[in-house]
């Protein structure tokens, strides 16, 4: 897997944005990667809609649908 974090512009949120290699192309090692967000996520008992969206990002950058992991 690489990630490449890109710069984050002045209307981005306070959060990196990050460019997803190889893992695109390897359909079971993406959705690990989101469920692993999403528990990342929700290891403080909150997982709050600006987490979410930014795995919704993921999904997006990956070719996964978000409703498949509950993000919608």
């Amino acid at each position: 897997m690489v990630l490449n974090k890109t710069d984050a512009g002045a209307s981005d949120t306070a959060f990196p944005r990050w460019s997803v290699g190889t893992i695109e192309k390897k359909p079971e090692e993406a959705k690990l990667m989101v469920r692993v967000c999403c528990a990342i996520g929700a290891a403080d008992g909150n997982f709050d809609d600006t987490e979410k969206q930014i795995v919704r990002d993921i999904c997006a950058e990956l070719g996964l649908n978000p409703k498949d992991f509950n993000l919608v």
